[in-house]
């Protein structure tokens, strides 16, 4: 668990250097050098894509137009009962997933396929570091190992580019729209609910079965979307620990060079 990075944005030279101080000393006790690549991969193991992931990121890209339809069906209804604002607000935040989901697939798809070749080539490069004496020997394994940062951290700067993947935005709204969801969000409350704070179950009674059914159902989907969502985040972060790792082992073999 990182200390001092709490967001995708905050990676940094600085924040991985502050992070290293720990996590040297960590590394230290699990591996010793010359490093093996089964003992690298065993550390990144964690960090690495599945398969799961890969599939659970398409199954939610797959339920996303399945759940705008129905609640555009709803719109089309204009039925009284339903918040017709809130309805429109649900399809956007749903339809802001659908990109960010999109490019963090194809990366982690990326990352999966890449994952044997990554802990092979990195095991060499890091190992070298302490053999490193001309400066061209140096400025050889820094061009290579500024190679494996900008593959993981799609960015020429050591730092995460978060932009255009799922970021604390998406995570944010979707997790939103869950907790409206479970409190009556599609629905139509009057000026009387909202003054006594009435609770949507103390409504539903007075509601049509059939239009509660239809909520629930919607909200059940955008819980599955919300753990695609998270996932997609989640490996996002991981490659965040991965880098730190990495970072923190060219620290200690430089230091070891010297």
């Amino acid at each position: 668990m990182l200390l001092y990075i709490h967001g995708l944005n905050q990676l940094s030279s600085k924040s991985a250097d502050l992070e290293s101080v720990y996590l040297m000393r960590e590394l230290k006790q699990k591996a010793s050098y010359p490093l093996s690549s089964d003992k690298l991969n065993q550390m990144f193991v964690p960090f690495f894509a599945s398969q799961t992931d890969l599939d659970l990121m398409q199954q939610t890209l797959e339920l996303i137009p399945i759940t705008i339809e129905a609640v555009q069906r709803l719109i089309q209804e204009q039925n009284q009962v339903h918040e017709a604002i809130n309805l429109q607000r649900t399809v956007n935040i749903l339809k802001e997933m659908v990109e960010p989901l999109t490019i963090n697939l194809k990366f982690a798809g990326q990352v999966f396929q890449s994952q044997d070749s990554l802990v092979a080539n990195l095991t060499g490069l890091l190992n070298n570091i302490p053999k490193l004496r001309t400066m061209d020997e140096k400025m050889g394994v820094n061009n290579k190992l500024k190679e494996v940062f900008y593959f993981l951290l799609r960015n020429q700067d050591f730092c995460f580019n978060y932009l255009d993947v799922v970021n604390e935005a998406q995570l944010n709204h979707i997790a939103d729209l869950m907790e409206s969801l479970n409190k009556g969000y599609l629905f139509h409350f009057s000026l009387e609910d909202e003054l006594k704070k009435r609770s949507f179950d103390s409504l539903k009674g007075s509601l049509p079965i059939e239009k509660v059914q239809e909520a629930e159902d919607i909200a059940m989907n955008v819980l599955l979307i919300k753990k695609g969502v998270e996932r997609a985040y989640n490996f996002n972060w991981s490659i965040i620990n991965m880098s730190v790792i990495i970072y923190s082992f060219i620290k200690w073999f430089n230091s070891s060079s010297r």
